[in-house]
């Protein structure tokens, strides 16, 4: 069974390099005072999906290249690809075998001071942003083996690796992060190379409407952070090879002592449901402790509670709300060690006009808290450096109002979808510089079932 598709997406961004209107980086320095700039982004996406079925399991393979280009910006990369390989067992008994394996090959974009000036004796620096990208490859294989032992009971066994590598990037400020191309595409981004290595067992009994399961984690995952030293050393303007270490020690020489690579220990266990809590309401809510640990020290570890639930209510043929809620710790990006505690928080409305007319609106709140080091700073520390170490909170509020037509005849859906969206967003931080807010209105186009 072949199923070629495509899709096409073009946004209008207010605020297209998400800086801080007014913000000055370097007070009397030579960098201008930060002013937000439009831009349109154009995205195309394709989707080759080859599906094998025999008896009751299957085979499939999907690609899926996507091409974006902004129409004032110039970005160096513009291609990405994403390859899945998905395969179910199904026995006799019940019991079910899924492999699947997910493999990126993208980048992520970032905003990037360049002197426009020209560099010459005497000249005026003339600094504007202009858009960096940095491609990375991501691979992630599963293997999960579910054991029907009865009726109504069973035990979900899964394995899982993720292999992450990116190239250097000029890019060490948390600040300039601003947005990227693949399957997670959002605000941060991995700077450094990772591993991680996963085992959940979970063991479930079905009732006549729901699951319940209880389950155990276990998580280690190693990173190499020398990518990042080596971005700080060269943003700082550190020698290579470097002067012998002094005492006090100099900016470069806390940047060299920064870990080369880190260890996460992950311990979780969770209990939840799956399923109808009424005849008009379905639910997955999940409920759990983790305990992060981290080798290296200077980092406090993560002991609490973790949520993640979604509820789901049809208030009648044509009109459904959700409800989303979300606390889990999630690995530090950039030069950051640690974690990230992440609290979501989201509501969606969505009602059914006619047959070929439906119209949503959603509201999300997002909050991300970096507790700090525990390494006290330095007085002669540089601003990264200083970033790496103290606390922050950021805070994101995401509203979004949709509406959209599919052409069909009677119950069947036809192969067109069209959808016009107004996505405004505002979001602040402790970290100056981080406060700001865009416009977004974006045209989507889909031919095919994807």
């Amino acid at each position: 069974m072949l199923s070629p598709s495509a899709q096409f997406l073009s946004v209008y961004d207010s605020n297209v390099f998400k800086v801080e209107d007014g913000y000055d980086p370097d007070g009397p320095g030579a960098l201008p005072v930060q002013a937000s700039e439009a831009d349109l982004l154009m995205v195309g996406l394709g989707r080759l999906a080859l599906k094998l079925p025999f008896s009751h399991s299957h085979v499939s393979l999907t690609w899926l290249p996507q091409y974006r280009a902004y129409a004032r910006n110039e970005t160096e990369l513009k291609t990405s690809h994403q390859a899945v390989l998905d395969a179910a067992l199904r026995f006799s008994s019940g019991s079910v075998l899924i492999v699947r394996d997910d493999f990126v090959d993208a980048f992520f974009e970032s905003r990037q001071y360049v002197d426009e000036s020209g560099g010459g004796g005497g000249s005026t620096p003339d600094y504007v942003f202009k858009m960096t990208s940095t491609p990375y490859r991501r691979n992630e294989a599963m293997a999960s083996f579910d054991w029907a032992m009865a009726a109504l009971s069973g035990v979900i066994t899964t394995y899982r690796n993720i292999d992450f590598s990116a190239d250097p990037t000029e890019v060490a400020g948390f600040r300039l992060s601003t947005s990227g191309t693949g399957p997670a595409a959002g605000r941060y981004f991995d700077f450094f190379d990772y591993t991680t290595n996963a085992v959940e067992l979970r063991a479930y009994a079905d009732r006549s409407r729901f699951r319940l399961f209880a389950e155990g984690v276990g998580v280690i995952t190693d990173q190499d952070r020398s990518k990042v030293k080596a971005s700080q050393l060269e943003s700082n303007g550190c020698p290579d090879p470097p002067d012998p270490p002094q005492d006090p020690p100099t900016n470069c020489d806390l940047i060299r002592q920064a870990v080369d690579f880190e260890t996460i220990r992950q311990i979780e266990g969770a209990v939840g449901l799956q399923g109808a809590l009424a005849s008009s309401t379905v639910a997955e809510l999940r409920l759990g402790y983790a305990d992060w640990t981290f080798r290296e020290g200077q980092v406090e570890p993560y002991r609490g509670v973790t949520i993640k639930g979604g509820i789901i209510h049809n208030f009648n043929a044509r009109t459904v709300g959700r409800l989303d809620l979300t606390q889990l710790p999630i690995q530090t990006t950039g030069q950051y060690r640690g974690y990230y505690l992440r609290r979501d928080g989201a509501v969606a409305l969505s009602k059914i006009l006619s047959q070929h007319v439906q119209v949503s609106a959603s509201f999300t709140y997002r909050l991300l808290d970096f507790p700090g080091s525990t390494q006290p700073p330095p007085p002669d520390a540089s601003e990264t450096l200083l970033e790496s170490l103290q606390s922050f909170v950021v805070k994101d509020y995401e509203s979004v109002l949709e509406v959209s037509y599919r052409t069909g005849k009677g119950p069947a859906q036809g192969p067109l979808l069209l959808r016009l969206g107004y996505n405004p967003y505002i979001s602040s931080s402790t970290l100056d510089g981080l406060s700001g807010k865009t416009h977004r209105i974006a045209l989507f186009a889909q031919y095919g079932w994807f």
